[in-house]
């Protein structure tokens, strides 16, 4: 898509499925630590299904935020780490990202090489003259990617960010500073999964209470039923994964996600997740 990207090779995805009508939104998806888009098949087709042209983009994500900032005397240490991961501008001391191999250029590279092969599909309606159209915008994301969604929603005035399994950046139990910044996107745009299993549960509600989700209500277990949503932006599963998988792996689609005849016990949370009340 960019000859100038010559590190994180591995392919993007993209889907979309012209069965449904289009909603005229992109979900762009980052995987989790050390993961690649290969893993996130699953989930672009869900959100396929739901109308969305979705992308998950191969970024750098193969480092331990936690383990490079616990030792940093700098409060904004995570904010850093992930701000140059997404723009590829030099703000943090641990990483080198160049412009051409920030999310931001793989986005914009991405978008025009599907424009110019499938020019049929609409995605030139997510992108204007080289720059992101980010109000078309739902950024998603698992485990570190939920935390990296979250952040770029923070800094850019996105219609949604799902956060599955996270953020979790913090200090010693304590939500990192730029989980508390006003964002530039809307409060309410924000909206979270975790697992009640997962050993990183407590820390996602921390950081969801740092960013005011508790103003649009409690949290709400999935099993309750997607009538039990409405208002929050705080979703927690229970139901337990398939046997030998984790709970942390479990909130994002695909053979580690529990399945009820078929079909994924979790799909109206992340029905309301992405598609709200629409």
């Amino acid at each position: 898509t960019d000859p100038a990207i010559d590190r994180w090779l591995e392919e993007h995805l993209a889907a979309l499925d012209a069965r449904v009508p289009a909603r005229g939104r992109l979900v762009v998806h980052l995987s989790g630590s050390g993961a690649t888009p290969a893993g996130d098949k699953s989930m672009l087709e869900v959100v396929a299904g739901f109308g969305f042209h979705g992308v998950s983009v191969r970024y750098l994500n193969d480092y331990q935020i936690h383990d490079l900032c616990k030792n940093d005397p700098d409060l904004a240490c995570h904010r850093r780490l992930r701000l140059e991961a997404f723009e590829g501008v030099d703000h943090s001391p641990h990483i080198d990202v160049s412009r051409p191999n920030g999310i931001e250029n793989r986005l914009v590279a991405l978008l025009a090489h599907l424009t110019s092969r499938y020019p049929a599909e609409g995605w030139s309606h997510y992108v204007d003259g080289g720059r992101i159209r980010w109000n078309r915008i739902i950024l998603s994301g698992h485990s570190h990617g939920a935390s990296s969604a979250a952040l770029i929603a923070k800094v850019r005035p996105a219609a949604r960010a799902v956060m599955l399994s996270g953020p979790w950046d913090n200090r010693n139990g304590a939500p990192a500073e730029w989980l508390r910044e006003a964002p530039v996107s809307a409060t309410t745009t924000f909206l979270g999964l975790t697992h009640a299993n997962e050993n990183q549960h407590r820390g996602h509600l921390g950081s969801w209470e740092a960013m005011g989700l508790l103003a649009f209500g409690a949290p709400v277990t999935v099993e309750g039923g997607a009538s039990s949503f409405h208002g929050t932006r705080q979703l927690v599963a229970t139901t337990p994964p398939p046997s030998g998988s984790s709970p942390h792996t479990s909130t994002l689609a695909g053979p580690w996600s529990p399945k009820r005849d078929g079909a994924y016990v979790f799909l109206p949370a992340w029905r309301w997740l992405y598609v709200g009340d629409e």
